[in-house]
């Protein structure tokens, strides 16, 4: 005997749940997200549904909108304005942002359901046809659907990963012009979103209140860096290194997992872009100004940092960019030590330089790593040379709870 069953099609977008015969006959309130003409294409109407205002005051005429069970009032599905019941007009919809957002999710990036959550949440708050999963298909769609909108911006739900995936694809696409990109991390180290005020890590933050710190946020320019890694025996067989531009960090040694003997008490080398490494570990040590400023190009005492700095005395002085189009160079003597760089226990590695260009010889094989991803490499000579600037959304810095104002951040401190 079969089973009888009922198919009941629910709506990702809005959640509106009916049988499969009465879909026809369903209210036409939720979101459009496409226009019928190409007439239609330049504006958004409004699409005002009643409701849902609980005592909100008008948009339009400033007066409280009567509540009586969330049933007064209209409000509008696309740019969530709210108006008294008579004083809604078809105007053009203004949307939460006048730069559309354009958020990339990957929902197998932190837990499998609260990545789901935050998808669907955007595509409730945002037009469904903004939000990429990008486990479908990738970032080729989204950008290559948003190439001709001027100055729109990008979110990436995910991990360093993942940004550093979203930058490759940007340099692939040919855009006319470059979009910035902020992240809300979703990783598990997260060094960049944390160096870029965004947090170590998604504690269920109102994703509305993220949109607006987009919207306040300013713009910094990262520098991004091309490596190329040459082996002495071509034909010796080896892991593939896993990616050709650094983004955060090179390492070899101790940052890898393993200690090795490189020269006198140091067992590891670092080659830093981001004050950020492991999950919040920052080997260079403070910043005494905030990062992306012009000032911050230059060493304390004001002269303009040359292209290649080794002196011990000067180094003490250097202050870490991510724009300046140079790179730390960091030794570490062991696993112990970056152990207490992390607890802070000790406030940095050895600083050994800081350059525009560098070029490394190895002798035997090593274990190293670029942004996170490890592999074991066979003897070679590994060439790192500049290769451009990403623009990057830096949040806002957080306000304090107190009375007194502002509480400064790690980058401001």
């Amino acid at each position: 005997m079969n089973l009888p069953f009922l198919l009941i099609p629910v709506r990702a977008v809005c959640k509106y749940t009916v049988h499969e015969r009465c879909a026809r006959k369903a209210p036409l309130s939720c979101i459009s997200t496409y226009a019928k003409s190409r007439r239609d294409t330049s504006v958004q109407a409004h699409v005002w549904v009643r409701g849902g205002c609980d005592g909100s005051k008008c948009d339009r005429c400033q007066k409280k909108i009567k509540s009586f069970q969330s049933l007064t009032g209209m409000h509008c599905a696309w740019c969530h304005q709210k108006e008294r019941q008579n004083s809604q007009k078809n105007g053009v919809c203004g949307t939460p942002s006048e730069e559309p957002v354009q958020p990339f999710t990957t929902p197998e990036g932190q837990a499998l359901r609260v990545s789901l959550g935050v998808l669907r949440k955007f595509q409730y708050l945002l037009n469904p046809r903004q939000v990429y999963n990008l486990m479908k298909g990738g970032p080729g769609p989204g950008l290559n659907f948003f190439r001709d909108i001027p100055d729109f911006r990008i979110l990436v739900c995910g991990g360093d990963g993942t940004v550093g995936w979203i930058l490759d694809a940007i340099d692939k696409a040919n855009l006319p012009s470059r979009p910035p990109v902020a992240v809300l991390p979703l990783g598990t180290g997260n060094d960049l979103a944390r160096c870029l005020r965004w947090g170590g890590g998604y504690d269920g933050e109102s994703l509305g209140k993220i949109m607006k710190d987009i919207e306040a946020s300013s713009i910094l320019q990262m520098d991004r860096w091309s490596v190329q890694v040459i082996p002495d025996n071509p034909d010796e067989k080896g892991d593939p290194v896993p990616y050709e531009i650094i983004n955060n960090y090179f390492s070899i040694g101790v940052c890898c997992g393993q200690t090795l003997d490189l020269s006198g008490a140091l067992s590891g080398v670092a080659i830093l872009n981001i004050p950020s490494m492991h999950g919040g570990s920052n080997l260079w040590g403070e910043t005494k100004r905030p990062l992306g400023e012009a000032a911050a190009r230059t060493t304390a005492g004001g002269a303009v940092q040359p292209q290649v700095i080794t002196d011990a005395e000067t180094l003490k002085n250097c202050i870490q960019d991510l724009s300046d189009r140079r790179m730390e160079v960091v030794g570490l003597e062991g696993v112990i030590e970056m152990g207490q760089i992390y607890t802070g226990l000790k406030s940095a590695g050895k600083r050994l330089a800081k350059c525009s260009e560098i070029t490394l010889r190895t002798l035997k094989h090593l274990p190293m790593q670029i942004d996170g991803e490890p592999w074991m490499q066979a003897p070679c000579t590994i060439k790192i040379t500049h290769k451009n600037q990403a623009p990057m959304l830096m949040a806002p810095p957080p306000r304090s709870s107190s009375f007194f104002g502002l509480k400064k951040g790690p980058q401001e401190a």
